[in-house]
């Protein structure tokens, strides 16, 4: 998987991969009119996002839903990494998939860190850069932290801080309420 093989499809084949895994994905619903409109619905947000995708420089898909456990600061857990690209210059990205709204680059920044999935892949793989991807029927696009390499280096310092501290916090049974603008609007 990569870029080049995705451009190298012409507008037919992509068609027919795109239309045979959205059947193979929703096989399971019954015959009816529902499952005629999100077969619609499926392969035209695939489309867009897979315009999306060929938008990028270069990129080879190293690996897809690798499972892994990782210890900040003593708290154990398990992670699973959507995606992680290798780029035209060697260096590696990780895409996190997200079907509802965007999210920000500055929720992941800051402490607390809003939203800390990315950064505790970041500071647990070697890795250069991070993306969420945003796919849903508004809008398909990326969200990424990437920097020069010191700016990098100091960012993983910054979330390792930041984590670290949420971590000791958790174990300590601290549990402040921190709501977000939005928090208590529904």
């Amino acid at each position: 998987n990569s870029k080049v093989l995705l451009s190298n499809l012409s507008e037919n084949e992509l068609g027919k991969l795109i239309k045979n895994h959205t059947e193979y994905a929703i096989k399971g619903l019954p015959k009816d009119k529902f499952k005629f409109i999100e077969k619609i619905r499926l392969i035209n947000l695939i489309h867009n996002y897979i315009d999306l995708e060929k938008q990028r420089s270069d990129f080879e898909v190293v690996e897809t839903e690798s499972s892994t456990e990782v210890n900040i600061d003593g708290l154990k857990f398990l992670t699973r990494i959507d995606r992680m690209d290798r780029l035209e210059d060697g260096s590696n990205l990780i895409i996190d998939y997200k079907t509802g709204k965007s999210i920000k680059v500055s929720q992941m920044l800051g402490d607390p860190i809003e939203q800390p999935q990315l950064p505790i892949y970041a500071i647990t793989n070697s890795v250069d850069s991070v993306a969420f991807a945003t796919i849903n029927s508004n809008n398909c696009q990326f969200n990424s932290i990437t920097k020069n390499k010191s700016e990098w280096d100091e960012q993983i310092k910054e979330w390792t801080l930041s984590l670290n501290n949420s971590s000791k916090n958790f174990q300590n049974g601290v549990a402040s309420v921190l709501p977000t603008k939005n928090a208590c609007d529904y």
